[in-house]
């Protein structure tokens, strides 16, 4: 097995400056960038972010599957955030672990904080009782976005700043953004 270089985080960078600020992007865009500081930051690959796993109801001898919900999300007094992820791959006794996610004070348009939290207001009228799903389709009926989703959507943002072709894909962000936590000094 050969290990995957690193794709360079600066294009990233470069591309959120040139979206904008979070307000003034449409909500394909908003939902690129959200997806794809939360795959740096949190070390996330596609399946956190749209799990697969299953959750088992005796009562009725049924199974559902755990959606990445907007109940995971507590945005923090001091302004960071804290993730729950429930059914992953790393969650081996399925009862979730939590993520805190600082704020970005130095670069705004790269604060994964505020743009997830803009998206989950912006989107707030597209959910119901019945879908509570953090990441969304974009056409209603709103549901939960699938794994598959989440994958073309972080290919996407590859293919924006110039990266396809080069053997990235969508499970190149969890590396990057652990040898990138790495190089600034977070403690593996």
């Amino acid at each position: 097995m050969q290990r995957q270089r690193p794709m360079p985080v600066n294009a990233f960078v470069e591309l959120f400056d040139q979206m904008g600020p979070n307000d003034q992007l449409n909500l394909r865009d908003l939902r690129i960038k959200a997806i794809t500081l939360l795959a740096l930051c949190a070390l996330t690959r596609p399946s956190d972010l749209a799990p697969k796993g299953k959750v088992f109801k005796p009562e009725d001898n049924s199974s559902s599957t755990i959606p990445m919900s907007v109940h995971d999300i507590t945005f923090e007094q001091e302004g960071s955030m804290t993730i729950c992820f429930h059914g992953i791959k790393n969650d081996i006794n399925r009862q979730g672990f939590e993520v805190n996610i600082p704020q970005n004070g130095e670069k705004h348009s790269c604060d994964p904080v505020k743009c997830l939290k803009m998206y989950i207001e912006r989107t707030q009228d597209c959910r119901s009782k019945e879908c509570v799903g953090l990441f969304l389709t974009l056409r209603a009926p709103y549901h939960a976005i699938a794994v598959d989703t989440v994958a073309n959507i972080l290919e996407e943002a590859i293919y924006r700043v110039g990266l396809q072709g080069q053997g990235f894909t969508a499970k190149s962000f969890r590396p990057t953004g652990a040898t990138n936590a790495v190089n600034i000094g977070v403690l593996p």
